[in-house]
């Protein structure tokens, strides 16, 4: 059917926001599609702080506020419900949700031209069919289908008895796989069975050959060509596999710079809700806005001093720095009045400052500047060669003379959100194998406090003699953190340790880190890195159809990341979720301390895959662990979903360590059908597998939501 000149819309908004905010990005994009509707409803799943939930009031929509499950197809059905009285009255009825950012350009036309087409539904985008080879479980995904961040449906389908009954019917939505191969990849088929046609408003039909995934493979070209107006958050922070699946690693890099033309307001708040809300180390290897420390106008005086730690590099650059930019802009904090560097910076007229009770580097706060080059050291024995090589590199990455102070300045002062500038990876010596160094408990401890609930990260400077650009406020805030950790533990961590709690401070202060790097450093960086890949792959006997992924599982598989959610009462939430990395195919050791108001528990072992887990026990007296979503036969326990889960019960006492010990976890890659099969054949309990784990979920959930009510 096609469109009155002035149709009646509704809308359903589903959000989710990992603080509970209506940021200002996202509120960019709800104000814009409330344009173009009479009657809205915003679901919010988790929590919702008292100022956003007035911000939504205040625009004109209903707001329903509830627990952090079934992800957007829950919420979609929440609203759905709640517009059920008038929906018969209405033209259109657009369902979205936050999982986008736009518009970059007006939906106006966009309406009006769709408002032109004679269809009962559509969307913005489509999904490619998928290959009939995978053998994905879900029956209609052999068919191109509208993307479910945004679909629109007409009369013609609300006031049918198909569309009543496929949102009664829908299952239960357990994890995000569930979400995109229950309803994303069926609702089209579905209603496509039922007599009903769809179109998108950005045809990427003829673009599925390069990518069945236009929106992600594609983005900046269905922005640049197609007139698409918004774009996928997750674009923003892609993972490395992500990156190098759906492009040579510059899907996003070309994006950001596309959106370099977008009003700086609205950069902005996009760049904001970024920082808070993804990881730091993605952020940066994602967007690649590198800041080019050989490149730089004389713009006179700048406000930054160079501070050098004692150690077996730090006499030669005393003199360096000092021969560069001039003795009164360098510093060394050193406890030896009488080392070589020291009574070099004596001879040169640099200061020479005593070092902070822990970390040593806060004594720069002492200077009168607001941003510092910290050159960290090693002076560990045995430790020299690996710190003359760490310093050798950074002086290729970060520069090593007025031009590489001058650059850093102009940087952090055209981007207010900069506030570290560090190097890539140095690829020398032990300083590789350093990259996969985890951190200790109370190294850990101080990075979860560091970065205050914000998105959790790996260290992101593991190497000795880490150097790193910084702002003063983030050297305050690490005073902070300092302060409230035990002396003893301050004692024992080490510079490069301290280098990683710096950076975990940045999400807290709307912050974010960016890599610096010379042209020298950029080209010794691409060749040896180069060389680096190749022997990796050569060593692990990598075919020519091989993907990162494959050459991965070689190697014994990507880590799994396992994650212990906490609900408090407003779900289960990732936002500050205590996250651990642990080799596939080993055990699991991961303790975590019971917070306060706590109704329920449940712990993730690893993300996005099946999984294989044996021998798996709570240590703390009380507590019990069982499979909600997987098969159980002795003590193996089988997940064929990609979200494997377990529930733990017990008296949930504030302040209590929870010790998870798993003797054996192994990721079981596949699709969801193969996975299925292996489930099927695993046992007499494999069948009863989902319909237990429904069952246990419901009744699991009853009961946090009357602890909570209890409250």
């Amino acid at each position: 059917m096609r469109l009155t000149t002035t149709p009646r819309r509704a809308l359903v908004w589903a959000f989710h926001d990992v603080d509970g905010i209506l940021d200002a990005a996202n509120e960019h994009y709800l104000r814009a599609l409330l344009e173009h509707v009479e009657q809205a409803v915003v679901v919010a799943n988790g929590e919702l702080e008292p100022g956003s939930r007035r911000r939504v009031e205040e625009l004109g929509a209903m707001l329903i506020v509830r627990g952090n499950t079934g992800y957007d197809v829950e919420a979609f059905r929440a609203g759905i419900e709640a517009l059920s009285p008038t929906l018969a009255e209405m033209d259109e009825l657009v369902v979205a949700n936050s999982s986008v950012f736009g518009p970059l350009r007006p939906l106006r036309p966009m309406f009006d031209a769709m408002a032109e087409r004679d269809v009962d539904f559509w969307g913005i985008t489509r999904h490619g069919a998928a290959d009939a080879s995978a053998g994905t479980a879900a029956p209609r995904t052999e068919r191109a289908h509208v993307q479910s961040y945004f679909t629109v449906y007409r009369s013609s389908l609300l006031r049918s008895e198909a569309f009543a009954s496929y949102w009664r019917d829908l299952p239960a939505i357990e994890g995000y796989a569930d979400a995109v191969r229950l309803h994303e990849m069926e609702q089209t088929g579905y209603f496509e069975d039922h007599g009903f046609t769809w179109t998108v408003a950005v045809d990427t039909s003829d673009l599925e050959h390069l990518s069945t995934n236009p929106i992600i493979g594609l983005a900046a070209l269905l922005v640049r060509e197609r007139g698409c107006p918004v774009f996928k958050r997750r674009m923003l922070y892609l993972s490395t596999h992500e990156l190098t699946t759906h492009s040579d690693g510059a899907a996003t890099a070309e994006l950001w710079s596309l959106l370099s033309a977008m009003p700086s307001d609205l950069r902005r708040d996009l760049l904001d809700h970024a920082i808070r809300t993804m990881p730091t180390l993605r952020l940066r290897r994602t967007l690649q806005d590198a800041v080019w420390l050989d490149q730089a106008a004389d713009t006179g005086p700048v406000d930054a001093m160079v501070v050098v730690l004692e150690g077996p590099m730090a006499l030669g650059a005393i003199s360096e720095w000092s021969r560069s930019i001039g003795a009164d802009r360098v510093a060394l904090i050193s406890d030896d009045t009488d080392s070589p560097a020291a009574r070099a910076a004596a001879v040169a007229g640099a200061r020479v400052l005593a070092p902070a009770a822990e970390p040593a580097m806060l004594a720069a706060l002492e200077l009168p500047a607001e941003r510092f080059l910290v050159l960290g050291d090693d002076p560990r024995p045995g430790w020299a060669e690996d710190a003359r090589i760490a310093r050798s590199h950074i002086r290729a990455s970060l520069g090593d003379g007025a031009v590489a102070v001058q650059a850093a300045c102009a940087a952090f002062d055209d981007d207010d959100t900069l506030g570290a500038i560090v190097p890539p990876v140095a690829l020398g010596r032990r300083l590789v194998g350093s990259l996969t160094r985890t951190p200790s408990k109370r190294g850990r401890a101080a990075l979860d406090a560091a970065a205050a609930g914000g998105p959790p990260d790996v260290p992101a400077a593991p190497t000795p003699g880490a150097s790193l650009w910084v702002r003063r406020a983030l050297l305050e805030r690490l005073v902070e953190v300092s302060a409230g950790m035990p002396a003893g533990d301050r004692a024992r961590l080490a510079h490069h340790e301290w280098a990683s709690i710096l950076l975990h401070g940045l999400a807290p202060l709307r912050m974010r880190a960016r890599t610096g790097v010379t042209k020298a450093g950029a080209i010794t960086h691409m060749e040896i890195g180069d060389a680096f890949i190749a022997d990796v792959a050569r060593a692990l006997g990598a075919g020519a159809h091989d993907t990162l992924g494959d050459v991965l599982a070689r190697a014994g598989g990507r880590p799994l990341d396992a994650t212990v959610f906490f609900d408090t009462g407003g779900g289960y939430r990732h936002a500050g979720a205590p996250q651990s990395e642990h080799p596939n195919g080993g055990p699991m050791l991961v303790e975590v301390v019971v917070p306060a108001g706590t109704v329920g528990i449940r712990f993730d072992p690893a993300e996005g895959t099946g999984l294989l887990v044996s021998g798996i026990r709570i240590e703390t007296a009380g507590y019990r662990i069982r499979p909600v979503n997987g098969s159980r036969a002795g003590s193996l326990d089988l997940f064929s979903t990609h979200d494997p889960a377990y529930d733990i019960t017990g008296p949930l006492r504030a302040g209590d360590t929870l010790t998870i010990r798993v003797e054996h976890a192994e990721r079981i890659d596949g699709s969801s059908a193969a996975l299925e099969r292996i489930e099927r054949r695993f046992g007499p309990l494999g069948p009863l597998g989902r319909v237990r784990s429904l069952g246990v979920r419901a009744a699991r959930k009853a009961v946090r939501v009357a602890r909570s009510r209890m409250r």
